[in-house]
């Protein structure tokens, strides 16, 4: 039994009897499926975790266009519909990345 499928049954002394019931075949069956269970588990985390690094990223990110677009505006007041836009695109673009990941 692989890591993977002892880590999965591992606490579930019912479930490690019923493997011990079945049939050769099933149980490998069963194996595969607890480890592909266990592998979609791992990359899902994975993923989210990416997403979370992302997210923060972003975050970081637009405080920082944030506190730029003030400070600009102040200089140049009349920019203010341009710094308005690229804010927004900025904003936008974070957002699409965060969604698609």
């Amino acid at each position: 039994m692989s890591n993977q499928t002892e880590l999965a049954v591992q606490g579930n002394g019912q479930a490690i009897q019923m493997l011990d019931h079945m049939s050769r075949s099933t149980q490998r069956h069963t194996r595969r499926e607890i480890e592909l269970m266990a592998k979609r588990t791992i990359i899902a985390c994975q993923r989210e975790e990416g997403r979370s690094q992302i997210t923060q990223a972003a975050m970081m990110g637009a405080a920082t266009v944030g506190m730029a677009h003030e400070s600009l505006l102040e200089m140049a007041p009349m920019a203010e519909d341009n710094l308005r836009a690229l804010s927004m695109a900025y904003g936008i673009g974070a957002s699409k990345a965060i969604m698609g990941w």
